[in-house]
């Protein structure tokens, strides 16, 4: 959303937003931030670790990032694709991918290599509305198309109300 990194309350620039797994009381959690092109497309992760300044590692690419509990086991991972879009897992699990997006058609969504779906936004973020519709295949048991909007602050990006 805009206020993710496109507002004077967060200046850590370029663009990108943040896929974080929060720990209690916040320390060691991993902190993704997954930068984006001029056209929308997310190009690489810096992963921070909360409260550990100075400490990341950047991930490329087609490079999967885990993301661990505070006892050390594995939770998920994710991966930015070379096409721009993204990738979860978790332990023997299956792997589901986003597209990038795509004015067309917004972002596909795969399980494994099954098409589940599709989803578009719409954001204004001068008025603070997010607008989300999935459209689903009905493969795999995802039945169900739905539309939702999102009311939020535009600068704290708090949740004011949400209609579906």
């Amino acid at each position: 959303m805009g206020f993710e990194t496109n507002n004077e309350i967060h200046t850590d620039y370029p663009p990108h937003w943040h896929l974080i797994y929060r720990w209690p009381n916040h320390a060691g959690s991993p902190a993704p931030h997954i930068y984006l092109a001029p056209d929308g497309k997310m190009t690489e992760n810096a992963c921070y670790v909360d409260c550990a300044h100075g400490t990341h590692r950047d991930y490329s690419a087609g490079e999967w990032c885990p993301f661990v509990d505070p006892y050390g086991h594995d939770v998920c991972a994710i991966r930015i694709n070379a096409d721009g879009g993204m990738s979860i897992t978790k332990p023997m699990s299956s792997i589901y991918t986003m597209s990038a997006y795509t004015p067309d058609v917004g972002v596909t969504i795969y399980k494994d290599d099954t098409l589940i779906g599709t989803i578009r936004t719409e954001n204004d973020t001068d008025q603070g509305i997010f607008n989300v519709t999935w459209n689903s295949t009905g493969n795999l048991n995802f039945h169900g198309s739905y539309s939702e909007t999102i009311e939020y602050n535009t600068l704290t990006g708090a949740i004011l109300k949400i209609k579906r």
